[in-house]
């Protein structure tokens, strides 16, 4: 909260110089071709996102 309140900055390269990252790979994900990050915006995302978590299902 500091880094983006007080100090006003919006750049995440800005955030990531300052507090690293780690990279983590989706393997089971992307070989399914689901996007991890997939966004839900709208009812229709909504929709599509419940049906991709029933097909992903133990």
């Amino acid at each position: 909260r500091h880094f983006l309140v007080d100090e006003d900055i919006r750049r995440v390269s800005a955030f990531i110089d300052r507090h690293g990252f780690v990279e983590v790979e989706f393997p089971v994900l992307q070989s399914a071709g689901i996007d991890p990050f997939f966004n839900i915006n709208e009812p229709d995302d909504l929709v599509s996102a419940e049906r991709l978590l029933q097909s992903i299902k133990p």
